[in-house]
């Protein structure tokens, strides 16, 4: 009789490839810039989210700080973003002027840890200044505080008007505003050694505005931008 046949075992079926994991997804963009986002919530920055990054062109600010929208103020509302309504006036944050002591305002120049009757006790509270301009009692420029209305981002507010920075045409050689022609260097500004003058009429010198715009070339209004 003939040899039995062995029987060969078919190949086993190649063994599918395991499918990788899918990628986590991109945690969603908070900020509009690698800052913002890695200082919201220090103290004195809020939490939030800017505007959508839709991938239009940023205009740049002469490279003070980080480039912001063309014609886009500095601020939400009707202060700048440093700054918070006391009594009708624009005030630099408490939380930004005591480092977070002392967050809550209660007076043009006092801060207290807490809005309660706690703010009776003095261990609770801060004064610092007297006159416009001094200690507690400033703007977010430094300056004496002034009525709701924000500028340019490279401009600041000087008798309701305003002007180009001081700090941006004498290269932070003179960065305080004390006229409208006038630069300071240091306080005080009455000093004739401190000051530096450029101009003698409006738009003329430093008496400029930003020039982000058209209409800002020279000295203008706040405007007024309300919060969403």
């Amino acid at each position: 009789a003939a040899p039995a046949v062995l029987a060969v075992p078919a190949a086993p079926a190649a063994l599918a490839a395991p499918t990788p994991p899918a990628a986590p997804a991109a945690p969603a963009q908070m900020y509009n810039d690698p800052l913002s986002e890695s200082a919201a919530g220090m103290p004195g920055m809020p939490m939030g989210r800017d505007e959508p990054v839709t991938g239009a062109p940023m205009a740049s600010n002469g490279g003070f700080g980080a480039p912001a929208p063309a014609a886009a103020p500095q601020a939400v509302g009707d202060c700048s973003l440093h700054e918070e309504m006391f009594m009708g006036l624009c005030y630099k944050k408490c939380l930004e002027l005591t480092n977070g002591t002392y967050p809550h305002r209660i007076a043009p120049n006092g801060c207290c840890k807490s809005l309660s009757l706690a703010c009776l006790s003095g261990s609770n509270v801060d004064f610092n200044g007297i006159m416009p301009g001094q200690g507690y009692h400033v703007s977010g420029e430094m300056t004496a505080p002034h009525p709701p209305g924000i500028c340019d981002g490279n401009e600041e507010i000087f008798t309701l008007e305003c002007y180009k920075k001081c700090s941006i045409l004498t290269d932070n050689v003179y960065s305080i505003r004390s006229g409208p022609n006038t630069c300071c260097k240091a306080a005080p500004c009455w000093n004739p050694l401190h000051v530096q003058s450029s101009g003698l009429t409006n738009c003329d010198g430093y008496a400029v505005g930003g020039d982000i715009v058209a209409a800002h070339s020279c000295p203008h209004p706040a405007t007024l931008i309300h919060a969403r």
